[in-house]
Formats: structure tokens, sequence, C-alpha cells
């Protein structure tokens, strides 16, 4: 099988085009009344598909990846593998933005909900931080809805991720509680934002 190559691992690296060198020529037209159209293209089929042609041979590799350790594994297979993988990361971070972008769309669009009025153990902690939430939302461009859904977006990732074990999300529940203790010390009433903070 010539090529113009260097040999890897001891081993030749095949063309494609070298199916098209190995077979045959097509039957004469005088053999023939009407010569077939594709007749060449079947002989090459054909003849690359038999013990050493190109196909059998690409065949065989394939079969020896499964028991040949990774050093023995053909070249053009280990390509066809890397680029794959590469492709089915591509299409997955795709999904993953489209995914976080259409749930970011979904948390702007949320609608202004009535605030509770600071009573009981919940509105205590909950009340200020809507209202410091919806005072840095008067200087920005999104609904205070919006903001208060993506703190508690932050909030339940950073505990999930926390639960996994992931430093990054540990961090994020750390900076997210440091950040709820801030806001509620700043919009608590000034007589109860000792209690309330704590």
């Amino acid at each position: 099988m010539p090529s113009n190559d260097k040999p890897i691992n001891g081993q030749e690296n095949p063309s494609f085009l070298d199916v098209l060198n190995q077979t045959p020529p097509p039957p004469d037209a005088k053999d023939w009344p009407r010569p077939k159209r594709f007749a060449g293209l079947r002989a090459a089929w054909k003849a690359s598909w038999e013990e050493g042609g190109f196909l059998y041979q690409r065949w065989e590799e394939v079969f020896q990846a499964w028991h040949a350790s990774r050093h023995e594994v053909a070249t053009w297979i280990k390509a066809t593998a890397l680029f794959g993988g590469l492709s089915l990361i591509v299409m997955m971070m795709n999904a993953a933005g489209d995914i976080a972008s259409a749930t970011l769309k979904g948390l702007s669009d949320i609608p202004a909900t009535s605030a509770s009025d600071g009573s009981g153990l919940w509105g205590t902690v909950d009340h200020p931080i809507r209202v410091f939430l919806a005072d840095q939302a008067a200087h920005l461009a999104v609904a205070p809805a919006a903001l208060y859904a993506f703190w508690q977006l932050t909030g339940l990732l950073g505990l999930v991720g926390g639960f996994f074990g992931n430093a990054g999300a540990r961090i994020a529940w750390l900076l997210f509680g440091i950040g709820s203790l801030a806001m509620i010390w700043s919009a608590a009433p000034a007589g109860g934002r000792a209690a309330a903070t704590g």
C-alpha cells in the first residue's frame, strides 16, 4: 500500500486514495454491449473489502482497538474519538448556554410581587432583603422581583453544590450568607438591626 507519509509505530499510514489504486481496471467496452456506469467504483469497493484491501485493514484496526493499549491504537481512531468527544462537548455547552439564557430571561420577566410587610420571623429576615434589592433595582434595568429570584437561585445552587462537595459552590454559599447578612443589616430598622441580622 503506497503512501507518501512516514510510517507511524512501524506501520504505514494509508491513504483512502489507495482504494482506487489497488482495483483492477473495469472491463473493456467491447466485452460489454453497454459499459456499466459505476463498474470501476464497484470493483474498487469489492477489492477494498478483500483481505489486504484498504477498508478490510481499517476494519481490522477497529477490532484490534478494543484489545490494544492506548499507544497501539491507530491514529485515525484516536483522532475520530477526539473529534467526536469535542463535538459532543461543544453541543452540550451550546445547549447549556441556551438553557441559562432562557432561565435568566425568564427571571428578568418575573412580575413584581407584593413583598411582605416584615411581620413574623421569616418577614424579619426576608423583608429587609426585598427592600434592599428593590432600592438597588431602581438604579438598574431589571425588576426587583428578578433580583430577588436570582438571589434565591444563587442560594439554592450554592447549597446543592455544597452538598455535592463542590468547593466553588461552598464558597458561593459562604458569600451568599455574608451578602444576605449585609443586606439585612443595611435595610433593617435601626433599632432592630442586630436582632434581625442575628
